[in-house]
């Protein structure tokens, strides 16, 4: 018998892909009120990403930083829109063969790090959503954004499709 469910603490951003995060943005910041609250460049990965708060929740902008990159991939195939939901869960390492055992195959598993573990339900077996599962550490706090808004807006890498 499976111990299941995999529990799961809150669900904590859904992200948006796009080719240009200014757009996203201004409507989450201008129009709907949202807050920006930390962001970064992940280089290796070839992203960057910009997270908003809401009331009762968060979203996250991420655009392509080059074109060697899964996000650059992402868009160049399936254009902007939804890219994943992030769902925080108490024990990733724990919930890892919980999955496999009910036929859902963990990839891009990482538990390197002590602050942020992360696994990914790959879209085939979700319906079509990309699910991240992480477990952060006890009282994390989002990282302090490297730059503003403005700042990291200013300096875009302007990507388009091939």
């Amino acid at each position: 018998m499976l111990d299941l469910p995999v529990e799961v603490v809150r669900m904590d951003h859904v992200a948006i892909a796009t080719w240009d995060a200014s757009g996203p943005a201004r409507m989450l910041t201008e129009v709907l009120g949202a807050r920006f609250l930390t962001g970064g460049d992940s280089k290796r990965a070839g992203f960057r990403w910009l997270q908003f708060t809401l009331p009762d929740g968060k979203i996250e902008v991420i655009e392509p930083l080059h074109d060697q990159g899964f996000l650059y991939r992402f868009l160049t195939r399936r254009g902007p829109g939804l890219h994943h939901v992030t769902l925080f869960v108490k024990d990733l390492a724990g919930s890892i063969p919980k999955l496999a055992a009910a036929g859902f195959a963990p990839v891009d598993v990482d538990l390197s790090h002590e602050s942020w573990k992360e696994a990914f339900l790959h879209p085939r077996d979700t319906s079509g959503i990309l699910i991240q599962l992480a477990q952060v550490a006890a009282g994390a706090q989002p990282p302090k954004p490297s730059r503003t808004l403005e700042e990291f807006l200013a300096d875009r890498p302007g990507l388009q499709p091939d």
